[in-house]
């Protein structure tokens, strides 16, 4: 997948500058002394092993006396645009609160959190929650070259996790709101514009599109051999499926079957609302263009848009091909493309260029943040 060069060395070189921050506080032992004033006891911790991180998050262990575990979690500054960090842990601070209160899934209990201008290390806003150990499901499931579901897995083991993900996703279900948007922040309070902060969703509105909002969740899921289906090794290739589609259209039935099971299971009424609308989607075909839509870049091969095709008929793609392919509006997107693309060569040769004057300890990371928000705004 392509990708903003210029904006990538920027969030690595800010990445630098923060976690450097990071973990000047682990080292002299700030972290401890200031999560210990939010224990309830205030009692003495310590770090407990290092410092963990995922495409969007860091996180530390902390042990308490007492031998509570506490998780430390912040988001990541080269992920997280300032502009939303706090709008991203209030959000989270909400969903946290209301699963808890709302369903019986295991999340961890928040004993305190704050925005970044709360937070006295200065490293952003923060959440302080429970430790919750587990093991990956993808280390049990998956592994090896392939990124998919190993294909020696029992299906009473497939069965068993499919279960707990539909009794999850059923009581996500039950709780219903009047529109679609950011949650109320009855919890933090914060004053969060209406629209999601997803990031399809914040795609959508910024650059343009179709900006209806609809819900995509009764819709059949993509994770069902745990890869995105978007990805390479789904592709097909002159004009064949790949290898894996008996196997997920069988873990579909798998699911949709233990779906109906749960749902019958926790109505009373015995309607199944949820286990229709993943079947609907299913048999219209619209799962694919649902999948497509969740998704940031696809091309025509990809395993989600060929499906689409197949099912709707060839007829009906090559009409809508044609309809679509060679319009003016077609080619004026094009040619604001090629100007964007050449506006945006000419502002990676610059920061490339003061790259190298960092790599060569000629320019401090500050320096180099700075250079580039001047190329950036000289060209805007």
């Amino acid at each position: 997948m392509d990708y903003n060069k210029p904006l990538d060395l920027l969030h690595a070189a800010e990445e630098t500058v923060w976690v450097k921050k990071v973990n000047t506080a682990r080292v002299d032992g700030r972290i401890c002394s200031w999560a210990s004033a939010f224990h309830p006891e205030k009692l003495a911790c310590r770090l407990d092993g290092g410092f963990l991180n995922g495409s969007y998050n860091v996180g530390q262990g902390i042990v308490f006396d007492d031998g509570a575990t506490w998780f430390f979690r912040l988001p990541r500054a080269s992920s997280i645009s300032p502009e939303y960090a706090n709008e991203k842990v209030a959000m989270e601070v909400e969903a946290l609160f209301l699963i808890r209160e709302k369903t019986t899934i295991p999340v961890p209990k928040i004993h305190a959190w704050g925005f970044a201008e709360e937070n006295q290390l200065g490293l952003g806003p923060f959440i302080l929650m429970d430790f919750i150990k587990g093991v990956c499901l993808n280390d049990v499931f998956g592994g090896g070259d392939s990124r998919l579901l190993k294909e020696e897995i029992p299906e009473t083991d497939i069965e068993y996790v499919y279960r707990q993900m539909a009794n999850f996703m059923l009581q996500l279900f039950k709780i219903d709101f009047n529109h679609i948007g950011n949650l109320p922040t009855r919890m933090t309070r914060f004053a969060a514009p209406s629209r999601p902060l997803t990031w399809k969703g914040h795609e959508i509105l910024r650059v343009g599109g179709v900006n209806t909002l609809a819900q995509l969740f009764g819709s059949a899921p993509w994770w069902l051999l745990l890869d995105r289906p978007v990805n390479d090794e789904w592709d097909f290739e002159e004009g064949e499926a790949p290898k894996d589609t008996d196997r997920y259209f069988k873990c579909l039935e798998i699911f949709i079957r233990v779906l109906e099971e749960e749902e019958t299971r926790m109505k009373e009424s015995g309607r199944r609302e949820l286990t229709e609308l993943v079947r609907w989607s299913r048999d219209t075909g619209a799962m694919w263009l649902h999948m497509l839509l969740s998704s940031g870049f696809f091309d025509y091969l990809t395993f989600p848009c060929m499906q689409l095709r197949n099912h709707k008929g060839v007829q009906w793609w090559d009409k809508r091909m044609e309809n679509h392919g060679d319009t003016e509006e077609v080619e004026k997107f094009i040619a604001d493309k090629m100007k964007d693309l050449a506006t945006y060569d000419g502002i990676k040769e610059k920061v490339e260029h003061h790259k190298v004057l960092m790599d060569d300890k000629e320019m401090s990371a500050e320096d180099f943040s700075f250079h580039f928000q001047r190329v950036l705004h000289s060209r805007s």
